[in-house]
């Protein structure tokens, strides 16, 4: 069984606030072996344009979440905050997102986990405002949080120990939080030390 995780970085907090970039990983549960490498191997990283989810589409910016990224690092900074030549107009970058999903799943069966809500809803109104359909149907959706907690003995604040038996090459120095290709690898190598 394929299992994804998605992770959005925004301008904001509510449905409407700008995306700033989306990565998503998906792994298949039955594999006999998993990797750090493997899972970053399977991520898919988008970043996409603030000026025109603003000036074409009204998306909202929230000054507390703008002085909150301010304060984050420079790496994290460079990779979805600051705008780039590779940023990706709302449209073309949610298509790319859409064909990677298609690509590895069927996305009304999969199952896919976010960390909250927020993820789900501004994906979905970002689709609605390009006039796209939404990536996944919204049945499909699961808190990684919730299931962390309820699944890990040692979990804390939605968060648990990954299992060095399962993941021989993790290294949590190397996995920076507020990256989205980290996040999601993170979060799925903690689901899967669930298990």
């Amino acid at each position: 069984m394929k299992i994804a995780c998605l992770d959005i970085e925004t301008l904001g907090t509510e449905s409407n606030s700008v995306i700033l970039s989306a990565a998503i990983c998906f792994v298949d549960l039955e594999s006999e072996s998993f990797s750090i490498n493997g899972l970053f191997e399977n991520t898919l990283f988008v970043k996409f344009s603030v000026r025109e989810q603003v000036e074409v589409y009204g998306r909202k910016t929230d000054r507390s979440t703008i002085d909150w990224w301010n304060k984050q690092c420079d790496i994290v900074k460079k990779n979805s905050f600051f705008p780039s030549k590779s940023d990706l107009p709302a449209k073309e970058g949610l298509t790319v997102l859409k064909a990677y999903i298609e690509e590895q799943c069927n996305p009304q069966e999969t199952i896919v986990f976010i960390r909250g809500s927020l993820d789900q809803v501004a994906t979905d109104s970002l689709c609605k405002a390009v006039e796209m359909e939404p990536l996944f149907p919204y049945h499909v959706y699961r808190d990684c949080r919730t299931y962390i907690e309820c699944m890990s003995s040692t979990a804390k604040r939605g968060y648990c120990d990954v299992n060095p038996n399962i993941f021989q090459d993790y290294n949590r120095e190397n996995i920076i939080k507020h990256r989205p290709q980290d996040d999601v690898v993170l979060d799925l190598a903690q689901i899967i030390s669930c298990e």
